[in-house]
């Protein structure tokens, strides 16, 4: 797997599905993530997952964990973008344009019902899909994975490891 890491020089030569979040602790909801770009891999499509987090907060799992993880899961490519001005300044079309189409050659994008991107999280769902058409690519919406009627999520699993409910964590980890 390729691992391009605190830069923003990465590029793809080939067209690629990429899915976009923190993922965190690569929970059950990241997983149903994963695994559509795993298919879009069997389609011929590079499966790219673009990380951007900062790294002074607490982490379920360090970059490496969650590197060999991917590796594991038979991802192509892991970017973690650095969290600097340059990248969370910019406006959503300007991410969309520059990023996921001109550097990554996205022809698939895959999130969840409530990525937010861009300057100050303006970007959303909705605006992904309403500019599929313009730049060339489909959005893949994946609906949350829920564990006794409440969406999986890092914090979830954040509290259930400070209630020392192993138990529970394992279920929401998979």
């Amino acid at each position: 797997m390729k691992y391009i890491h605190d830069t923003t020089e990465f590029r793809s030569g080939v067209p690629t599905a990429v899915t976009l979040g923190k993922f965190d602790g690569l929970h059950r909801g990241h997983q149903k993530l994963i695994r559509e770009i795993s298919h879009l891999q069997d389609r011929g499509y590079c499966g790219v997952v673009f990380t951007i987090a900062p790294d002074d907060i607490p982490a379920l799992l360090m970059p490496e964990e969650k590197r060999a993880i991917l590796e594991s899961w038979g991802m192509d490519s892991m970017i973690r973008c650095p969290y600097i001005p340059e990248v969370l300044g910019m406006e959503p079309e300007s991410f969309i344009s520059e990023i996921l189409v001109e550097c990554l050659k996205a022809r698939y994008v895959v999130v969840g019902t409530d990525f937010r991107f861009g300057y100050r999280r303006r970007g959303d769902v909705e605006l992904l899909l309403s500019l599929q058409q313009k730049y060339g690519y489909t959005v893949k919406v994946i609906k949350k994975e829920c564990h006794n009627g409440r969406e999986i999520s890092s914090t979830y699993v954040r509290e259930a490891l400070t209630d020392s409910n192993l138990p529970l964590v394992n279920e929401l980890l998979g």
